[in-house]
């Protein structure tokens, strides 16, 4: 991979965002050869602004970046990121999570649930959980909760598992209180007093967790699951 300057970044960044306002799945036809047709392939072409190999080699080179990894060149480091394939994951979701909270404001109605997001490029995969049941069973599950007039998700929150490490599982805020109660409060506290509603699935459905919303003035409205009868 050649040296890559900010332009070609930008242009990089503006070819991506440009794919993902449609819904196609093969990237490779953004550069076909063949002509453009309005009901087959994408409406584009962007071999003018960037050939398909230079694409790929930029998005196999990104790299989610750690303060504390950059800070600490060490062996403790390195094998920190060895046993830990979402330690650089981790800042840029709470980055993210972050910027959301400064930027954006929900209605009066947020959804949480879950949500499995498949990794579409193996190149950038750090790891993946299986998840027998999904139409895609590879891929990393993540908590989202979303507004529910502007359909944007405002929060995520990474489900690994039990590889998780200790440390950065009793790093989560309020981990002291649960997996339910601390989850529910971790990913509603952007709209704490408030007086929003969030419309929760079966697997948050916990009264400690609802209680915990509702001394923060969050109401709730919570799935109750149903199990099957025991016949025996």
């Amino acid at each position: 991979l050649g040296l890559m300057d900010f332009s070609e970044f930008l242009v990089f960044l503006g070819l991506w965002l440009l794919m993902s306002c449609y819904d196609i799945q093969d990237r490779k036809v953004w550069w076909s050869l063949n002509k453009p047709d309005m009901f087959l392939g994408a409406p584009f072409r962007l071999n003018h602004f960037m050939s398909y190999d230079r694409f790929v080699d930029i998005l196999a080179s990104l790299r989610y970046t750690d303060d504390e990894a950059e800070m600490l060149q060490s062996s403790t480091t390195s094998q920190r990121c060895e046993h830990d394939p979402f330690a650089h994951v981790r800042q840029m979701e709470k980055e993210w999570n972050k910027n959301m909270a400064d930027k954006f404001l929900p209605s009066w109605i947020s959804m949480l649930d879950t949500s499995v997001m498949e990794w579409h490029d193996q190149s950038t995969c750090p790891a993946w959980m299986v998840f027998a049941k999904q139409e895609q069973p590879f891929g990393n599950k993540r908590y989202c909760i979303g507004c529910g007039e502007s359909k944007i998700i405002w929060r995520v929150e990474m489900e690994e598992g039990k590889d998780q490490p200790i440390q950065a599982k009793e790093a989560l805020e309020f981990s002291d209180q649960g997996k339910i109660i601390g989850l529910v409060q971790r990913m509603t506290k952007p709209i704490w007093y408030t007086g929003r509603v969030v419309l929760m699935g079966g697997n948050f459905c916990d009264v400690g967790g609802i209680l915990s919303l509702l001394d923060k003035c969050v109401f709730v409205s919570a799935l109750v699951p149903q199990f099957a009868k025991n016949t025996e």
